[in-house]
């Protein structure tokens, strides 16, 4: 099985907008390895889909920007979204990046 890892690295930085300072990634909470990640592989393994990379913190850093810009209820539709997108073969980087690119420039 492949662990939900973190490419970027654990840091709070500016939001898109330079307004508000993004959390700490996830993966950098204390209860990530004995709640969130036990969560996530259950969740895995419910879909059929445990052997799938999952970059916890990149997500996280879009549904971000888009409950900032938007409206945080937009946040789940956009990880759907960019879920679509991977499914179709769009690299998760790629697809986040031009969702947040789309709900920046609107």
């Amino acid at each position: 099985m492949t662990v939900p890892t973190r490419t970027a690295p654990a840091r709070a930085t500016a939001g898109p907008s330079g307004t508000a300072p993004a959390k700490p990634p996830v993966t950098a909470q204390a209860d990530y390895a004995t709640a969130l990640l036990p969560w996530i592989r259950q969740v895995q393994t419910a879909l059929g889909i445990e052997d799938e990379a999952l970059d916890v913190d990149r997500l996280h850093a879009m549904t971000g920007v888009v409950a900032h810009e938007v409206q945080r209820s937009m946040a789940p539709i956009s990880s759907y979204l960019v879920g679509l997108a991977v499914a179709r073969g769009a690299e998760l980087d790629e697809a986040c990046a031009a969702l947040e690119r789309a709900t920046t420039e609107r």
